[in-house]
């Protein structure tokens, strides 16, 4: 089992292990645009459409022409945390 966490920490996502957490502020990239969000919904183990990656549900700022916007299946590789 150790073995396969450590080949996992390489790839750098892990289903079933979250990087993030609820309420973290995070940036999230949508054809090369960025945008800024808090995570309110954790699906550690992917969804019906993406089982291959941790996904979140984000509300994002300024997204889509509204102030605010929660934005669904946001896969893992589409999130970095916000250092600002």
């Amino acid at each position: 089992m150790a073995e396969l966490y450590e080949r996992f920490k390489i790839i750098g996502f892990m289903i079933g292990f979250p990087k993030y957490n609820y309420g973290d502020k995070v940036i999230v990239t949508f054809d090369g645009d960025e945008y800024v969000g808090t995570i309110k919904i954790i699906d550690k183990h992917g969804t019906f459409f993406d089982e291959s990656d941790v996904c979140y549900d984000v509300l994002l700022n300024n997204f889509g022409g509204h102030e605010q916007c929660l934005v669904k299946h946001i896969n893992e590789r589409s999130v970095r945390k916000y250092e600002g």
